[in-house]
């Protein structure tokens, strides 16, 4: 495990930890070079954060990338770090078509090694609602190992009201109390919101 601090007044120190260091040694397809870009812009976009020494406190911030960019590679690096830091969930804004969403998931799923190796570090929930995964969501919360929880969802009204309610159920709220919360939002082209606002 390294920490590192990045120099910006602003930003917050992070951890190099074994989730990050195990994904970028799986990307065969990348040379040694693209792992060190790869992990050096994971760890900006990290460092601005909300961190979980500083409760809370919000932050917006817009990242963009071009079309087979390797942006799903760069916010699946974030989550890792996102594991490696603290953070109990992600949430991510998966697109507004279901084949858009399928492939994000399995995606994360792939590179996370999530069904395999990772199982007991990170849990996802796709498209989740309060009436089928309250309990879920609460015994992922109450579990010792405090695995990471991935939320894929739609970017789809009815699909956000869903994920808001799960997340306003007393018993999750008072689990996951302070602790941050990682959003990322993959369309963020379509429908985003104003981040002028936060």
């Amino acid at each position: 495990m390294e920490v590192v601090t990045v120099n910006n007044k602003n930003s917050n120190p992070i951890v190099i930890g074994s989730q990050i260091t195990a994904l970028l040694e799986r990307q065969n397809k990348l040379i040694q070079k693209e792992k060190d870009t790869l992990l050096e812009e994971s760890i900006d976009i990290m460092s601005k954060c909300t961190s979980t020494s500083k409760l809370e406190n919000f932050d917006t911030g817009l990242i963009f990338g071009y079309v087979q960019s390797g942006k799903t590679l760069s916010f699946t690096s974030v989550i890792a770090l996102a594991k490696d830091n603290g953070f109990r969930m992600v949430i991510i804004l998966a697109g507004t078509k279901n084949n858009l969403l399928t492939q994000t998931t399995d995606r994360i799923k792939t590179d996370l090694m999530v069904d395999t190796t990772n199982k007991k570090h990170f849990k996802v929930l796709e498209n989740p609602s309060a009436q089928k995964h309250t309990i879920i969501l609460n015994s992922l919360l109450s579990q010792r190992r405090k695995p990471l929880i991935i939320i894929t969802m739609l970017k789809h009204g009815g699909r956000i009201d869903n994920v808001a309610t799960l997340l306003s159920h007393s018993d999750i709220q008072e689990k996951l109390g302070s602790q941050p919360v990682l959003i990322i939002d993959d369309e963020a082209d379509h429908h985003s919101l104003n981040s002028k606002e936060f």
